[in-house]
């Protein structure tokens, strides 16, 4: 199996928010978020949703959006009972409640902490969203 790949300061990152959640069993997990709001409006996206412009055209216009997105990857506790053993992954002895496939699709980057943010990079240094790693598997 596949081994998530954690940069020293996201782990020390991830031990503190564990400490801090309150849970019994605490285990990691990700979420990425996006503030569209302004990448909607000025590519003309947001007369979409209000309906000035035909819904079809919204899949072409989505990935145009998509690429402008600033993404941001949190890492919050999460109490582990709720979650299947199958999608419980340790590394150096912390819980990540991340399904198999998507440590699989994880490999091949390291899990970072900038002292604001958490990212993803590649082994050449380039930082990675969940939605670009996942869309070029």
């Amino acid at each position: 199996m596949a081994e998530l790949r954690v940069a020293k300061g996201a782990l020390s990152e991830i031990i503190r928010i564990l400490a801090e959640a309150g849970f019994s069993s605490p285990a990691a997990r990700f979420f990425e978020s996006a503030d569209a709001a302004a990448v909607l409006k000025r590519s003309g996206a947001d007369k979409i949703i209000s309906g000035v412009i035909p819904k079809e055209a919204i899949r072409s216009d989505y990935f145009e959006i998509e690429a402008d997105l600033d993404s941001r990857l949190t890492v919050v506790a999460v109490d582990m009972g709720g979650f299947p053993p199958e999608d419980i992954v340790y590394v150096q002895d912390v819980a990540f409640a991340i399904p198999a496939e998507v440590v699989e699709g994880l490999c091949n980057y390291q899990l970072e902490f900038d002292g604001e943010y958490f990212l993803f990079t590649d082994k050449g240094g380039t930082r990675h969203t969940l939605r670009s790693i996942f869309r070029r598997s």
